[in-house]
C-alpha cells in the first residue's frame, strides 16, 4: 500500500503541474498578444504622414535644383496654384504655362476669358510655324490672325457652316442645300459691250444683240424656277438648268434674273450686260438722225465733232532764182460735248449731222507768177448743238524774181468752246521749186492742214468727222 501511495502522489503532482502549466501558458500566450498590439499601434501611431509645418524653403534652382517641389509622376491628378514652364529656362509677365520646343501636348483647354497664345518660339502669336495636329477647343473670346494650309499658303481665318476655322474662301454649301448660278455668253456677275452702229448711215438704229442665257441647278429637284430683269428675259425655266439664245434690244443695263424655289427656300441669281452704242460719220456729207428708243434710262449722249483741214497754198515759180513755197493749211477745230436728247427724237432735212469737207489745195504759179491759196476747211455739225470750224487754206507762194518769202501757213479753225486746230507752217525759198510749209497736225487725231506746195503740189486739208456714243 505503501507503494501505491507513493505512485499516487506522483501522478497528482504531475497533473497539477501540467494544469499550472496551461494556465501559465494562457497566461502568456495573452500577455503576448497585448503586447503585439500595443507595439502596433505605437508604431502605426509613430508613422502616419503629416504635412511641413511650414512652407518649403525659397532657394535658388540654379544654385541648388535639387530644393524644387517635384511633380507627381503618377497617374494621381495634381493642381498647382502657381505659374508652371516646361522645358523653358523662364517665364514671361504673362504666361501662365510655358512649353518649351521639343513637347506634345494631346489636349490644351483655355476656359473663361483668359488668352490662349501658341507659338514656337514664344514671341508670335499664331506663328505659322505652329501646329496643331489634333483639335482646339477654346471657351471665350478668340482672335485668329492667319492660319496656313499643309502647302504653305496663308490665308485669313473663316468658320464653315459647322464652326471648323477654315482658310477663308467661297466655301462649299452644305449638302442638299440648293444652288442656283447663271452665266451670259458663259460669264457670271456684270460685264459691259459696245455695239458699233454702222457708220454713215441715216438709218435708224434698230439693236439686236444675241447672248446665251445659261443656268445650273443643285439640290432643286422637285423646285420651280423663273425667270425676270430689266432684259425682257421671262417665263418659267427648267428646275435642273439648261440655256437659251436671247436677243437684247435695249441699251443700257439689261439685267437676267433667275429665282428658284423649293420647300419654301428661295434662291436667286443675277447677270448683268451693260450695253453702249457708237456710230461714226467720216465721209463728207448730210445725215439723218435718230435717236435711239430702245435705251433702258435716260442717258447721256457724248459727242466729237471735227471741222475740215484747211488746203495749202501754192508755190510761186520765180523767172530764174527764187522759188517760194505755199503755207500749209490750219487744222480743224475739235469739239467735244455731252448733251441729252429724247428717245426716238429724229433731225431730219439738214439738221441732223454735216460732215466738213477739207479745204481744196491752191495751184503752183508758172514762171514768174505767184501761186494760189488752198481753200478753207468746211465745218462740222451735230444737230444744231455742237458746230466745229474748218481750218483756213495755206497762202500763196511769190513768184516774182524778187521774192524773198514763202507763203505764210493758214491759221487753224476757231470759234466756239472746241480746240483751235495748229496753224500751218510757213514756205520757203530756194533756187530751185520752193519748199512747201507743213500742214497743221491733226487736232486730237483728225482734219489736219494741207502741206502747201514746193516741188510737189500742194495738198488738200483732211476732211470732218463727227461721232456719237450713247
Amino acid at each position: 500500500m505503501g507503494g501505491q501511495s507513493r505512485e499516487f502522489e506522483i501522478l497528482n503532482m504531475n497533473i497539477n503541474t501540467t494544469i499550472k502549466n496551461k494556465k501559465l501558458a494562457k497566461i502568456f500566450t495573452l500577455t503576448g498578444l497585448s503586447l503585439l498590439f500595443t507595439v502596433g499601434v505605437i508604431y502605426v501611431q509613430a508613422f502616419v504622414w503629416q504635412g511641413p509645418a511650414t512652407a518649403p524653403p525659397i532657394c535658388n534652382s540654379v544654385l541648388n535644383p535639387g530644393c524644387n517641389i517635384p511633380i507627381n509622376d503618377t497617374s494621381t491628378n495634381q493642381v498647382k496654384s502657381g505659374r508652371l514652364g516646361i522645358s523653358t529656362s523662364s517665364l514671361l509677365a504673362n504666361e501662365t504655362l510655358a512649353i518649351g520646343n521639343g513637347f506634345a501636348v494631346d489636349e490644351l483647354i483655355a476656359w473663361g476669358d483668359s488668352a490662349l497664345s501658341i507659338s514656337t518660339d514664344g514671341t508670335y502669336v499664331g506663328n505659322p510655324t505652329t501646329n496643331i495636329s489634333g483639335g482646339l477647343f477654346i471657351d471665350g473670346s478668340t482672335t485668329v490672325k492667319q492660319i496656313k494650309t499643309v502647302a504653305g499658303t496663308s490665308a485669313g481665318v473663316c468658320a464653315d457652316i459647322a464652326g471648323k476655322l477654315v482658310q477663308c474662301a467661297t466655301p462649299p454649301p452644305p449638302p442638299g442645300t440648293p444652288v442656283v448660278t447663271l452665266t451670259l455668253n458663259g460669264i457670271s456677275g456684270s460685264q459691259t459691250s459696245t455695239y458699233i452702229a454702222p457708220s454713215n448711215s441715216s438709218l435708224a438704229i434698230n439693236l439686236s444683240q444675241p447672248v446665251t442665257v445659261a443656268w445650273s441647278t443643285m439640290n432643286l429637284g422637285g423646285g420651280v424656277c423663273t425667270a425676270s430683269g430689266t432684259s425682257g428675259w421671262s417665263g418659267t425655266k427648267g428646275a435642273t438648268g439648261g440655256s437659251e439664245s436671247f436677243s437684247i434690244t435695249k441699251f443700257g443695263e439689261n439685267t437676267f434674273n433667275i429665282s428658284c424655289i423649293k420647300n419654301g427656300a428661295t434662291k436667286t441669281a443675277t447677270a448683268t450686260l451693260t450695253l453702249s452704242g457708237t456710230r461714226t460719220y467720216s465721209i463728207v456729207a448730210s445725215y439723218d438722225f435718230t435717236v435711239p428708243q430702245n435705251i433702258n434710262s435716260s442717258v447721256p449722249y457724248t459727242v466729237k465733232v471735227w471741222g475740215g483741214g484747211g488746203g495749202g497754198g501754192g508755190n510761186g515759180t520765180g523767172a530764174s532764182t527764187n522759188r517760194c513755197g505755199g503755207g500749209g493749211g490750219g487744222a480743224g477745230e475739235y469739239r467735244l460735248a455731252t448733251i441729252t436728247l429724247n428717245n426716238g427724237e429724229v433731225f431730219s432735212g439738214g439738221t441732223g449731222i454735216q460732215v466738213g469737207a477739207g479745204g481744196s489745195p491752191g495751184t503752183n504759179g508758172p514762171s514768174g507768177l505767184n501761186g494760189t491759196s488752198g481753200s478753207n476747211g468746211t465745218n462740222s455739225k451735230f444737230l444744231s448743238s455742237v458746230t466745229a470750224k474748218g481750218g483756213s487754206g495755206g497762202h500763196n507762194g511769190q513768184g516774182t524774181t524778187s521774192a524773198s518769202a514763202g507763203g505764210a501757213g493758214g491759221t487753224g479753225g476757231t470759234g466756239g468752246a472746241g480746240t483751235t486746230g495748229a496753224t500751218g507752217q510757213n514756205g520757203g525759198c530756194d533756187t530751185v521749186n520752193g519748199n512747201g510749209g507743213p500742214g497743221a497736225a491733226p487736232n486730237n487725231g483728225n482734219s489736219g492742214g494741207g502741206k502747201g506746195g514746193g516741188t510737189l503740189q500742194p495738198v488738200a486739208g483732211g476732211m470732218g468727222r463727227v461721232e456719237v456714243s450713247w
